[in-house]
């Protein structure tokens, strides 16, 4: 495994990321949720700052992490539709308040998902945000 975290904006890395899923997803009766965040820039400020705001809109020992250039993955271990859709609803707050006062604001999309299988989870989340594109 290469670095744990990344170097840019201090989020786990892309392989953290994925090796935490798997392990997680391999709990039995774990309800694993991912939510990814997509934001339509590669400027590096926005990028930081989006990475500050998913760090404090999620609970103490949920996983963040960026999983690309410019999208962040978060992993919420044991957690059922209403908290994942809170937590989702202020991560999408957080950002749109930041992202407002620009002139030509980046385009956000967020798609969240619940399940017990690695493979599920991040091909359904993945999934969710390309239907929202």
């Amino acid at each position: 495994m290469g670095h744990i975290r990344d170097l840019e904006t201090n989020l786990y890395s892309r392989d953290f990321f994925d090796e935490e899923l798997e392990r997680l997803s391999k709990k039995r009766d774990a309800n694993i949720g991912t939510i990814i965040i997509e934001i339509d820039t590669n400027e590096p400020q926005i990028i930081k700052k989006t990475a500050e705001l998913l760090s404090i809109s999620v609970r103490g020992y949920d996983i963040v992490g960026r999983v690309s250039k410019n999208e962040f993955g978060v992993i919420l271990e044991d957690i059922n539709e209403d908290n994942i859709i809170e937590i989702t609803k202020r991560i999408k707050d957080e950002l749109e308040n930041y992202l407002k006062e620009m002139p030509n604001p980046p385009k956000v999309n967020i798609a969240w998902n619940i399940s017990g299988s690695f493979f599920g989870n991040v091909k359904e989340a993945y999934e969710n945000l390309r239907r929202k594109k």
